[in-house]
């Protein structure tokens, strides 16, 4: 392979694609939607945020419509639309004016249950990047 054309990141890119895809996947094959797979991303990368944040697990953080509509570029009426459907599935509950993960008996939300495949999708990620030199960059 010519110079120019490597990328030493390529084993990494394609992970974090299969990934994208397979939570994507998952999503719209549960909420029947690709809006509701790119709400979905928000309220997660929320939740990942709220653990950086914290520096302990809170899987009860939740978001705005306003919020969701500012992050995905998706219209407030659409959103209100899409959040309506997906509230009627087992892992989303309004608390107030902000929509979060259902969390069962055991404190875990229960995507977890309800979306295996995609629960197992970010735990090979993990693994993977965990293994990562990404030093050679």
């Amino acid at each position: 392979m010519d110079e120019k054309t490597k990328f030493p990141n390529l084993e990494q890119r394609i992970a974090l694609f299969d990934l994208m895809i397979t939570l994507n996947q998952e999503h719209v094959k549960y909420f029947g939607n690709a809006n509701c797979a790119l709400i979905m991303q928000v309220l997660q990368l929320e939740q990942y945020e709220k653990f950086r944040e914290l520096g302990k697990t809170d899987y009860s953080v939740g978001v705005t419509l306003a919020y969701i509509s500012e992050r995905t570029g998706l219209s407030k009426s659409t959103v209100h639309d899409q959040l309506n459907k997906m509230l009627k599935q087992n892992i989303f509950v309004r608390d107030g004016q902000k929509f979060k993960f259902r969390i069962d008996p055991d404190g875990l939300p229960t995507v977890q249950t309800e979306l295996p495949k995609g629960v197992a999708a970010l735990r090979k990620f993990s693994n993977f990047s965990r293994a990562i030199d990404l030093s050679e960059e």
